[in-house]
C-alpha cells in the first residue's frame, strides 16, 4: 500500500505523516502512519490522509497499527475523490484506538466509515461538514456531528447510506450543529441520516442541537430514529447562544507538524 511512513519493528512509532490525494488512481490501501507489528510499545500518532481528488480502490487510514499497540489521534479528512473500500480515522489489531477523527466534506465512500477500531476505543469522532453526501456505512463512532450548512433546507438528506445491514449507533453521542444565519425555519425537520437500500438504523447513546459560526441564536430540537432515517426535527430558535458551538471532540485533523509528507 502506499504509506507516509512505515514502522517495521514491534516498538515502531509512526508519528505526523501525511498522505495527500488529489489525482490518480490507487488500487491499493492508504495510511497516513503505519505500524506493521506494533507490540504494546508501538504507536501510530497524529497521522493523517487527505483526499480531495482521484481514486482511492483500498481502504484509507489515518493510522493503523498491525499489533496490539495504540492508535490515537489520527484522522482522515475526504473533500473529493471516490474510495472503493472503507475510511478509518484509525485501526489497531488489538490495542487502543482514541480521539482519531473522520472529516467527510464531500467526495463519495463506498465502504464503512470507521472512527476508530480496536479492543478499546474512546472519543472516535466523524465530522460531517456538508449536505447530500453518500457512503456504505458508519461505524466505530463515540461522536457524531453534523455541521449543517446555512442554506440546509427542510427535507434534505445530509449523508446517505447504501447498506442493507445495521447502522449501529447505540455508543454514539449525536450532535447537530446550526449556523445562527441557517434558513431552516422551526417546525423543519432534516435527515441526518438516510438508508437507501432497507437499511436499519439503531437508537443513538445521547444527542444535542447547538449553534456555532456567527452565531446569534440559540436552538432547541429532537433527534430521533424513525423508519429508515435519524431525523433532527427543529422545535424552537431565539436569544443570544450561550455556547461557542464546538464538538464535543471539537479537533478537525491531527497535529501534523513534522512527519513525512507524501502528495498523490
Amino acid at each position: 500500500g502506499v504509506a507516509g511512513a512505515n514502522g517495521t519493528s514491534a516498538t515502531a512509532i509512526a508519528e505526523k505523516n501525511r498522505v495527500i490525494v488529489n489525482d490518480g488512481t490507487i488500487s491499493v490501501d492508504v495510511r497516513g502512519g503505519y505500524v506493521l507489528y506494533g507490540a504494546a510499545n508501538g504507536a501510530a500518532t497524529s497521522n493523517s490522509v487527505t483526499v480531495s481528488g482521484g481514486t482511492i480502490g483500498g481502504n484509507a487510514y489515518g493510522g493503523y497499527v498491525a499489533g496490539s499497540g495504540t492508535a490515537t489521534g489520527n484522522s482522515v479528512t475526504v473533500s473529493g475523490g471516490t474510495i472503493g473500500g472503507d475510511v478509518y480515522g484509525a485501526y489497531t489489531g488489538s490495542g487502543t484506538a482514541a480521539d482519531n477523527i473522520v472529516n467527510l466534506y464531500g467526495g463519495t465512500v463506498i465502504g464503512t466509515i470507521h472512527g476508530g477500531v480496536g479492543t478499546t476505543v474512546s472519543g472516535n469522532t466523524l465530522n460531517v461538514w456538508s449536505a447530500g453526501l453518500t457512503a456504505g456505512n458508519i461505524a466505530d463512532i463515540q461522536y457524531l456531528n453534523f455541521y449543517l450548512p446555512a442554506a440546509i433546507t427542510a427535507n434534505t438528506n445530509v449523508l446517505s447510506l447504501t447498506t442493507t445491514g445495521t447502522t449501529d449507533l447505540t455508543g454514539t453521542t449525536v450532535t447537530a450543529y446550526l449556523r445562527g444565519d441557517s434558513d431552516i425555519t422551526v417546525g423543519s425537520t432534516v435527515n441526518l441520516l438516510h438508508e437507501t437500500s432497507g437499511g436499519t438504523l439503531t437508537s443513538c447513546a445521547s444527542t444535542a442541537v447547538k449553534a456555532y459560526e456567527g452565531v446569534s441564536l440559540t436552538y432547541s430540537g429532537a433527534i430521533a430514529v424513525s423508519g429508515s432515517d435519524l431525523v433532527l426535527t427543529l422545535t424552537s430558535s431565539g436569544g443570544t447562544a450561550s455556547s461557542s458551538g464546538t464538538s464535543d471532540n471539537p479537533s478537525t485533523s491531527s497535529s501534523t507538524s513534522g512527519g513525512t509528507t507524501v502528495i498523490i
